[in-house]
């Protein structure tokens, strides 16, 4: 057996969202008798805490922050040198957009032997300035020149780094993320989970899971619900995560007086025991890369919802396992639930069409395979 490969890889936040799932569904399935990993991120918390239980080795570096601060970012840029340096690693691997360029960057001048970034999604979007487009476009170029290869998880961002030359054709890579569908399918004690979530037995519920941002847009769901509940008025709706926006959203819920009808769960460990007993999922975001919470909701056999935005139409398929909404657009959100909730016949064949698509396309296992034809076809190069 030869030397194992050195691998880092460099996160931000030390959260659980779907980056962080993602780095980690991978990193905890490499052959370990071919690479040794090391995370690298801004402090400790719930990603260290995984981390430790799969005895996982981390790196905390203060100065990485996730907003753009020229103090901090500096500081963070000589902290990555020194580090690259010090540990020697054989491949370093960047995630998102700002740990993306600092982290090749720093491990080009730091002669870090070969450089991976994944593009979850890039950091401009249909939202997004046309000049912070151009700006977000030519750092994305640069960085580029110090890859050894750029891992995109979805078609458009795939075809857009073709076409406006971030890296050549060769340099570039598509592989989607994936999801263990086993762990979404397990038998669950359907009363005892619905008790716990004080859900009654035959009340429809819709669910829907993520950071309570901008990004997520979890306003469009909640204004949806008045109008669902003219229609299906016992129905409840679980929210799954937090973050800055949850005092405004509680006030909304307020303001529409649905109260009775919508519970905050916070962030949970449970997730996919919760896919299991809810009735329909919804996801409200502005922009995406390829959505973890949609593929788990996927693998649980759930039909979903989802606005027409890169990456969620590679995973719905508008009419065939799922909808497909405008973004931002309630009413038609509504109506789809409402379809939804009428037709359980239909809801059934969108769920199993979209188990059957997780198995045959978004395989965990199928991801780590050729991550790991990435890393030795670069390092042996």
């Amino acid at each position: 057996m030869g030397k194992k490969i050195k691998l880092a890889h460099l996160q931000v936040l030390p959260i659980m969202s779907g980056v962080q799932k993602s780095m980690f569904d991978l990193i905890s399935r490499l052959d370990e008798e071919k690479f040794t990993v090391t995370v690298i991120c801004q402090s400790e918390g719930e990603l260290t805490d995984v981390l430790s239980k799969s005895q996982i080795p981390f790196i905390v570096l203060p100065s990485l922050k996730r907003e753009i601060n020229l103090f901090y970012d500096f500081k963070a840029f000589v902290n990555l040198i020194k580090t690259f340096r010090k540990n020697k690693f054989d491949i370093v691997h960047t995630h998102s957009s700002k740990p993306g360029f600092i982290g090749r960057v720093a491990g080009k001048i730091s002669n870090v032997k070969c450089l991976v970034h994944t593009v979850h999604g890039f950091a401009f979007h249909e939202f997004s300035h046309k000049s912070s487009v151009f700006i977000f476009t030519l750092l994305e170029r640069l960085a580029g020149k110090f890859s050894d290869k750029i891992i995109i998880v979805n078609d458009q961002d795939y075809r857009y780094a073709l076409n406006k030359k971030i890296a050549k054709m060769d340099k570039l890579i598509k592989i989607t993320n994936g999801i263990n569908g086993n762990d979404y399918n397990r038998k669950v004690n359907f009363l005892k989970k619905r008790l716990e979530l004080q859900v009654g037995e035959r009340q429809q519920t819709i669910c829907s899971v993520g950071r309570l941002w901008k990004q997520k847009d979890p306003a469009t769901f909640i204004r949806s619900v008045p109008l669902v509940l003219k229609q299906f008025p016992d129905c409840c709706f679980l929210i799954i995560g937090d973050g800055p926006l949850q005092l405004d959203l509680e006030q909304l819920i307020k303001e529409l007086q649905i109260e009775q009808n919508v519970k905050f769960l916070g962030w949970r460990k449970d997730v996919n025991e919760i896919l299991q007993v809810v009735d329909i999922f919804v996801q409200t975001s502005l922009w995406e890369g390829l959505s973890l919470s949609i593929l788990e909701a996927m693998a649980s056999g759930k039909p979903v919802v989802a606005t027409n935005i890169k990456g969620n139409n590679e995973l719905i398929l508008d009419g065939e396992n799922g909808f497909l909404i405008k973004p931002g657009d309630h009413e038609m959100l509504a109506d789809r639930i409402i379809t939804l909730l009428s037709d359980r016949q239909l809801a059934e064949r969108f769920g199993k069409r979209n188990q059957d698509r997780v198995v045959n396309e978004f395989n965990i296992e199928n991801v780590v395979k050729k991550t790991e034809q990435v890393y030795q076809e670069i390092k042996f190069h």
